[in-house]
């Protein structure tokens, strides 16, 4: 295997050279390799030397490779040709497929170097993924395997899904693999069917890992940490997932809601498909704010600000009632009470001149109540309790919003002012309450 796969070699006849070993997993190796016949580099992904033999695996792996050839779609790394190789010894053949190599770095290199991610470009790349694993399960492909390591990033920023049907192939593979325990994926991002090795994990399985890849991108960490891989798998069957909420990251209702619906523990509570989900992706990037983005954002390079004079972006048309149920958003006022709250937040709204006149005027007035209720008083009457409240409610919106207000000498002034009145008032309160109880 080694002398087979080593720098220089060549495979098919002379026309894959081998330059050097880029990376592999537990499965399979990737080398950086020349097409002699179309002057072209490319990648060459062969499979381990040192796992059991099994008569049909080559004839499997032949099998997934031209499923993964016959899925064209931007979001896939392309697949070239497919063949095996007998070393210099003899042996039994060892299966090589021939993809495109994809010049960038892999989404997991991204997260280790930029920590979380914005919300809109996080959804970008969920986007991407979600496409192509649409056009993958709609050839009766599963993937099995999603992660950041396995996403790989152009130069642009277009996302390729890599490594389609390895995995699959595996849990086909002799039962050997099982009987020593082997774990087909990667614990971190397996659902929870595939943690319990049942039968029949279909697309909705991939949805599920996609989840934990967006909560890392928005949050910077996974859902589930611990010691082991055996602990991780335990916390994905039975652990409700945390939300982002609970680590201190503020997102949309909506996205909060598509890893909701994503981290279900049941495969019949996700998405029932990738086109869905999706779908439930782009709604939730139209309704981020207005924003430039560019592609090459997601390598590194700082995306220009936000232009003033851009247009905004048409949001999603929705049913009110999925509006306003989304309590940053006001609803509609329906009562006399929502009307005042209303025009308390209009005032509110207003620039800090205005409103610091506003507010001077309804002390003024509070104070001018104060002084007409001591006169009716002194005349043998008493106030209104109409006017007790007006003034109350004059002297409480004078002293709202304290966190505002400037600092120094006037501040002290308004906190003296503010407490004189609600003595004077509470005080008036108390004793107009107490007369008219007392009154025959």
């Amino acid at each position: 295997m080694g002398e087979l796969l080593a720098a220089g070699a060549t495979l098919a006849q002379g026309r894959y050279r081998i330059q050097g070993l880029i990376g592999g997993g537990g499965m399979a190796q990737v080398y950086r390799a020349r097409d002699e016949r179309l002057a072209r580099t490319v990648a060459l992904k062969a499979m381990r030397g040192d796992l059991p033999h099994d008569p049909g695996w080559a004839a499997r792996f032949r099998r997934e490779a031209q499923a993964m050839a016959a899925l064209s779609h931007p979001n896939v790394v392309a697949v070239h040709d497919t063949g095996e190789e007998v070393g210099p010894g003899g042996g039994e053949p060892v299966p090589f497929i021939v993809m495109e190599l994809v010049a960038g770095r892999s989404l997991g290199d991204h997260l280790r170097e930029r920590g979380p991610l914005p919300a809109a470009e996080a959804l970008d790349l969920a986007a991407q993924v979600l496409a192509a694993l649409a056009a993958a399960h709609a050839q009766a492909l599963v993937h099995r395997d999603i992660k950041p390591a396995n996403v790989l990033l152009t130069g642009d920023g277009t996302a390729k899904v890599a490594d389609f049907g390895i995995a699959s192939t595996a849990e086909s593979a002799d039962a050997g693999l099982t009987r020593t325990g082997t774990a087909i994926g990667t614990p971190s991002y397996m659902s929870p069917e595939q943690v319990e090795g049942r039968r029949g994990v279909d697309g909705r399985s991939d949805l599920y890992s996609l989840g934990v890849v967006l909560f890392q991108m928005l949050s910077g960490r996974l859902p589930f940490e611990a010691e082991s891989g055996y602990a991780v798998g335990y916390l994905h069957v039975h652990t409700p997932p945390p939300t982002l909420a609970e680590f201190g990251i503020e997102v949309p209702a909506p996205v909060q809601g598509i890893l909701d619906a994503a981290l279900a523990k049941r495969p019949q509570d996700r998405f029932p498909d990738a086109a869905t989900m999706r779908a439930a992706v782009l709604a939730a990037v139209r309704a981020q704010p207005p924003t430039r983005v560019l592609r090459t954002s997601v390598l590194g390079v700082r995306a220009p600000a936000p232009a003033r004079d851009a247009a905004p972006r048409a949001l999603p048309e929705l049913p009110a009632t999925a509006l306003f149920a989304d309590r940053r958003l006001p609803h509609p006022p329906t009562t006399p009470l929502d009307r005042l709250r209303g025009a308390l937040s209009a005032l509110r709204r207003m620039p800090k001149p205005s409103r610091g006149a506003v507010k001077f005027l309804c002390f003024a007035a509070s104070y001018l109540i104060a002084w007409r209720c001591v006169t009716i008083v002194r005349a043998g009457t008493w106030p209104p309790l109409v006017m007790v409240a007006l003034g109350i409610g004059c002297l409480w919106y004078g002293g709202a919003k304290r966190s505002h207000r400037i600092r120094g000498p006037v501040s002290f002034f308004h906190e003296v002012l503010t407490a004189i009145g609600w003595l004077f008032y509470g005080g008036g309160a108390v004793v107009t309450a107490a007369t008219l109880l007392m009154r025959k």
